[in-house]
């Protein structure tokens, strides 16, 4: 019974922290979108009127009212790169804003409909985009525990992905290697999903993995394993990763169905 009213204090304090945190985001969001406009308005301006900065520049400099001349090579790459990358740069951050506050709503979502871990794998495997059939094939499931389990919204099948295009990538880059996923319950009664691939990376790799709470994929703005990672957290679940020299081990907790 104490037990459980630490949790339920627990799952209280991390629920007013989350409100708190996504309140905090949306002031922020709100708060870098004027200067950021402002930025934006500035960079039209400066593109309309940098032809005639330059045509002016270089008749000052025919007439010799220029003591130190900039290179050419400088006036080019201002003409050609000054512009567009202002323009990427700010456009980029915008679609950054449009999802941070979403991303941080949908965070803290409870979902109410449970689902069987095989069917959610299964699925997800479906409607991954493998290049071909070699590289589905890289993909082997064993099943030993079909639980029942409350997905986090928007970001457990994200999750999965992630995690595929990681594997399949690494494998892609050594040459060799397979992927297994295992579902299980474990010596505690936890539903347990083991992901495990072969990797060159370095060792050591858990202490970083979960810094990243964005990625960037098709010039969209994605959840990383750090949104990820604290969606779980807050349903009771986790992510662990360890690492060796040529593996990697992801293990997914996710909390018990209660009827």
């Amino acid at each position: 019974m104490k037990e459980q009213l630490s949790h339920e204090t627990d799952k209280n304090k991390l629920n007013e922290l989350a409100k708190l945190w996504t309140r905090m985001i949306a002031c922020i969001v709100h708060d870098m979108r004027t200067p950021l406009l402002i930025v934006q308005m500035a960079g039209s301006t400066f593109e309309n009127v940098l032809p005639d900065l330059l045509s002016g520049y270089q008749l000052a400099v025919e007439h010799k009212l220029v003591p130190k001349p900039l290179k050419e090579t400088y006036l080019k790459a201002v003409e050609e790169n000054l512009i567009s990358a202002n323009k990427k740069t700010t456009s980029e951050m915008q679609a950054f804003l449009d999802v941070l506050y979403p991303f941080c709503k949908n965070l803290f979502l409870d979902s109410q409909t449970d689902l069987s871990i095989k069917d959610f794998i299964e699925t997800t495997l479906e409607k991954y985009p493998f290049t071909d059939k070699k590289e589905q094939e890289l993909v082997h499931t064993d099943y030993k525990k079909d639980f029942r389990f409350i997905p986090v919204p928007s970001f457990t099948e994200h999750l999965l992905e992630i995690l595929l295009s990681n594997a399949i990538n690494s494998i892609s880059q050594s040459g060799k290697g397979k992927i297994d996923i295992t579902t299980a319950v474990d010596d505690k009664g936890i539903n347990v999903l083991y992901f495990k691939y072969n990797t060159e990376m370095p060792n050591k790799i858990e202490e970083k993995i979960f810094d990243k709470f964005f990625l960037k994929k098709d010039n969209n703005t994605l959840p990383g394993l750090g949104f990820c990672k604290l969606a779980l957290l807050h349903n009771n679940g986790d992510i662990l990763c360890k690492s060796t020299e040529d593996k990697v081990e992801f293990i997914i907790y996710f909390p018990n169905v209660i009827a």
